[in-house]
């Protein structure tokens, strides 16, 4: 994972995040936001996410996005439109390129009536469309300086706004991990569960903890579904399993795996939720 702790800013943000589309969250690639470095990712064209400051004083503003990369099916192509001044500009970022950090879109003349913002237009067909947090600088007239800064999270958002229907299992209801396994599956990472059944007090297995793995750090697609076994490839194809002794053959990957053997397992790609 990219070590972005330089760039982490404990800073307040604005309610003016909207989404239309079905988006989801990534815990792996994160954001520059201390109070919440989650972003979000999408693969449906036409989706849209908008951050809107609501700036009520006319000048020039800056304009930057936390761009993220990520080279393993990343958008290389993600349109941007800035509508400000009754007028719209429209820029494309590569999001595979690059290093991972502030991306200056430009400096454009607000008229300072609420209702400018920049708004990310998922076109790319086959590409994981990411967004972040968008930081408005707001210039003093005489010496360009900054006067104010404003930043618009993708954490101002409800999980149902982000996401779909969580799937829901019958054998959890009453159960203490009810809440937990919830908030992971309205997040897309819990992938290779079958039917509707979790069972939480079930051991797991090397398969099923890699297929967990796998929707945590949003590898698979919110559409990619099956046994635990069909995500195993993605693990490999990212190298995941680099650093583990076992899951060398199907026997290993459907043994319960334990503690010691998951420890090593979670050390190799850990998820930073500084």
């Amino acid at each position: 994972m990219v070590d972005i702790s330089k760039d982490v800013i404990d800073v307040a943000t604005l309610p003016g995040f909207s989404v239309t589309g079905t988006w989801q969250w990534s815990s792996k690639i994160l954001g520059p936001i201390a109070s919440s470095r989650s972003t979000i990712w999408n693969n449906e064209v036409t989706a849209t996410a908008t951050w809107n400051p609501e700036i009520y004083s006319a000048g020039q503003v800056r304009v930057a996005i936390y761009k993220v990369i990520w080279t393993e099916n990343n958008d290389p192509s993600a349109k941007y439109e800035i509508v400000h001044n009754d007028k719209t500009d429209t820029i494309f970022v590569d999001h595979t390129k690059g290093e991972t950090g502030w991306h200056e879109l430009g400096t454009f003349d607000f008229v300072g009536e609420g209702d400018e913002y920049v708004r990310l237009v998922k076109v790319t067909e086959g590409f994981n469309t990411r967004a972040s947090a968008v930081r408005f600088e707001i210039l003093n007239e005489e010496t360009q300086g900054v006067w104010q800064s404003l930043y618009v999270n993708t954490d101002t958002i409800a999980d149902t706004d982000i996401l779909e229907k969580a799937p829901e299992y019958s054998d959890i209801a009453e159960h203490p991990a009810a809440e937990a396994v919830a908030y992971l599956a309205r997040r897309n990472m819990l992938k290779g569960v079958e039917g509707d059944a979790f069972r939480p007090d079930e051991p797991i297995t090397g398969a099923e903890a890699v297929a967990f793995v796998v929707g945590a750090l949003g590898l698979a697609t919110a559409d990619q579904t099956g046994p635990a076994a069909d995500f195993i490839p993605l693990a490999g194809k990212a190298g995941l399993l680099e650093s583990v002794t076992w899951g060398r053959d199907a026997e290993d990957l459907n043994k319960p795996l334990i503690r010691a053997e998951l420890n090593r397992l979670l050390e190799h790609f850990s998820v930073d939720m500084r």
